[in-house]
Order: C-alpha cells, then structure tokens, then sequence
C-alpha cells in the first residue's frame, strides 16, 4: 500500500473515530439535561446541611462528565501528535509526490 493510500486510510479512521466522539458528546448532553430537570425539579436546597454540601453534591453530578471530557481531550491530543508525527516523517521523505494524488479527495494543495 503506498503512502498516500496509507495516509488516507488514517484519515478516513479518525474521521470515524471524530464521529463517535461527537455522538459520544451529544448523548452526555441529552443525559446532563435530564440530570439538571430531575435536580431542578427534585433535589430542594433545604435537604442540605450548608453550601458546602450542596456545592460536594452538584460536583458530584458533573463528576463524569468532566472525566468523559478530560479522556476524550487527552485522546485528542494523542491524535494531533500521531498526525503530526506522520506529517513531519512524510516531509522528511519527500512525501509531497505522494500527496499530490489526494486532490480528488478535495486536498488539494
């Protein structure tokens, strides 16, 4: 498999990986949105000893999210580092030829 052909495999990959993360992302909204309509109609502020415990409990709530949030930027970058190691290589090769064919693909340099 040549270069451009490789380069476009990868590409068409972590399109479909973007795309599950973007689904990934709106099925949390749809759930925080829910989360915040229960506690808005629910959870009554006098249920709680002080602020403190009201501010622990709503952190509580956005817990997962944020670990959601912080596993999907760490990929992310993990992401932009791979394509920016492939580049770099590809530069390093005098891979310009190669990618000279993706015009097609709407690439075009």
């Amino acid at each position: 498999m040549s270069r451009s052909k490789s380069g476009l495999q990868i590409l068409t990959s972590m399109t479909d990986i973007q795309e599950t993360v973007a689904d990934i992302l709106e099925a949390k909204a749809v759930e925080m949105e829910a989360l915040r309509d229960w506690v808005l109609h629910t959870v009554q502020t006098s249920e709680f000893n002080d602020d403190n415990d009201l501010v622990l409990q709503s952190c509580q709530f956005h817990d997962q999210l944020i670990h959601i949030l912080d596993g999907i930027t760490k990929m992310e970058r993990g992401f932009a580092r791979h394509m920016q190691l492939l580049l770099e290589e590809d530069e390093l090769l005098g891979g310009e030829a190669d990618l000279e064919g993706m015009d097609s693909f709407g690439g075009g340099m």
